[in-house]
């Protein structure tokens, strides 16, 4: 079980510095270069800007699948890297189908990959958010 606790902590810690990372250089990336979205108006400019975001933190979530997939072959959880990517993708998202489970041995790492995904689906969220504020204050001024 300790095991279990051990690599279930660290894969999420792995993710959340990798999506705070996105997150960061997406925010700095705006910040020295949002000038160059000035130039187009309204609405072109705002789907670029929220196409730029949710492009990074679609990279983030296949990193942040990735290494729960990375993990669960590592720890011969699954017969395949596509059950194994299928579970991961799954279970992070917090579907849980149930077609394909754990072994015995290793099911508190799904509780962990799904905690890690309702967790990064906040801070998509919450970035969204702040982009979304930001373009309507920029708006207004």
């Amino acid at each position: 079980m300790l095991v279990q606790i051990v690599l279930g902590i660290g894969t999420i810690l792995l993710s959340m510095i990798l999506t705070a990372g996105v997150i960061a250089l997406k925010i700095r990336y705006l910040k020295d270069h949002g000038a160059a979205f000035t130039r187009y108006d309204g609405f072109f400019r705002d789907s670029l800007v929220l196409g730029f975001v949710l492009l990074g933190m679609s990279g983030a979530l296949g990193v942040s699948v990735s290494l729960w997939t990375a993990l669960f072959i590592a720890i011969d959880a699954f017969a395949s890297v596509e059950e194994a990517l299928y579970f991961a993708m799954v279970t992070f998202t917090t579907l849980g189908f149930g077609d394909i489970l754990m072994p015995d041995e290793w099911r508190l790492l799904a509780g962990f990959a799904a905690s890690n995904g309702m967790v990064f689906f906040g801070l998509i969220t919450a970035t969204l958010f702040e982009v979304f504020r930001r373009l309507i204050n920029h708006r207004e001024s």
